[in-house]
């Protein structure tokens, strides 16, 4: 009686739902893993963009300082962003 289970022995359709279900499974990590590539991208060029903001408001800011102190207000008024011309 060398007879396998019919439970145990592998049948093709079982074999096809198993490498349908394996194929979709890769497929959908494959779209997950490229979507956080995508989103880590994102979030390092706002890091840099923030950076830059802040450098650049740094800059403006000791700018308008000191030409405040060394100059007075009138300087202080022409670099503003929101000044109007005179």
């Amino acid at each position: 009686m060398n007879k396998k289970s019919p439970l145990l022995a592998p049948t093709s359709e079982a074999l096809h739902t198993s490498t349908t279900f394996l194929q979709r499974y890769l497929i959908k990590r494959k779209e997950e893993e490229e979507e956080e590539e995508e989103e880590k991208k994102k979030k390092k060029k706002k890091k840099k963009s923030d950076f830059n903001n802040e450098a650049k408001l740094r800059l403006y800011n000791s700018l308008k300082y000191f030409l405040s102190t060394k100059f007075g207000g009138l300087a202080q008024l022409a670099i503003s962003p929101h000044a109007t011309s005179l």
